[in-house]
């Protein structure tokens, strides 16, 4: 039986490839390796580091490239430097409907932690001011509610 190896690692936010405050990659053995930017908070570390598991297993499930990821944030981070557009949410993103799976992954472990969506998301965007000054990537970049169940089919169709 072949095993599954995931690993979620808490890290200062300078030792990020690129700014994000998570990353994922996929080792030759084919474990699963995450990085988290440090916020301070292990709830907030929690939630960012199931997002990249879900969008790194997805993307792995759907023949999408890590290097393919990589490449494509790095170069959206280049070119969209002044704006707040995530890079998985831009509709161009080779895995935007994984990073839209793992958005909404997400954000219904934060409801059933009890974590305010809005708390997580400030200290993901803290560590952009903190760090520089720049753009901070838009954590609502997709519309959610979870007043009500949200098909995961109706979301995917959104763009």
């Amino acid at each position: 039986m072949a095993k599954l190896i995931l690993k979620i690692e808490v890290v200062p936010h300078a030792e990020q490839r690129y700014p994000t405050s998570g990353d994922w990659t996929i080792a030759p053995d084919g474990a699963i390796n995450v990085l988290v930017s440090d916020t301070g908070n292990l709830a907030s570390a929690l939630l960012t580091g199931i997002h990249e598991a879900v969008e790194a297993v997805l993307c792995r499930a759907h023949g999408v490239l890590e290097m393919d990821v990589c490449s494509f944030d790095i170069a959206h981070a280049l070119k969209h430097a002044l704006d707040d557009l995530e890079p998985g949410a831009d509709p161009k993103a080779p895995y935007f409907k994984e990073h839209a799976v793992a958005d909404v992954v997400e954000r219904l472990v934060a409801v059933a932690m009890g974590v305010p969506w809005c708390e997580h998301s400030c200290r993901e965007d803290a560590l952009f001011v903190a760090n520089g000054g720049g753009p901070v990537p838009n954590s609502n970049s997709v519309d959610f509610s979870f007043d009500a169940p949200v098909a995961v089919d109706e979301v995917l169709q959104r763009r």
